[in-house]
């Protein structure tokens, strides 16, 4: 697999505590029907061996796409306290936040 680009595990979580202090801090009394997320979704080109290695203090993970191309990464708080580094494998064609509760991916603004 091709290497991609090294990113930071806390300045890429950074945008999904964004997004869901916002969305609390705005819905006002609907913030219960609004989403939750939970980490991010990375899509790569469908068929390809697309891979996250996710690497800390506390040892090493690998987070494999599907056969779809997506790949998810969970919101982790000890990786974000651990400054953990995430390696691509593969270049991203479009990125997500997953929606805890509804179990999809909705797109970042």
């Amino acid at each position: 697999m091709p290497a991609g680009p090294q990113l930071d595990y806390a300045e890429l979580m950074a945008s999904v505590k964004q997004s869901n202090a916002l969305i609390k801090s705005q819905a006002g009394m609907m913030r219960f029907l609004m989403p939750t997320f939970a980490g991010i979704q990375m899509q790569f080109p469908r068929g390809q061996a697309a891979a996250a290695r996710i690497t800390s203090g506390q040892g090493e993970r690998t987070v494999s796409a599907d056969a779809n191309g997506l790949l998810h990464l969970p919101l982790d708080e000890a990786l974000v306290r651990a400054n953990a580094q995430v390696k691509l494998f593969w270049h991203i064609c479009r990125l997500r936040a997953l929606d805890r509760e509804a179990g999809h991916a909705g797109t970042f603004a």
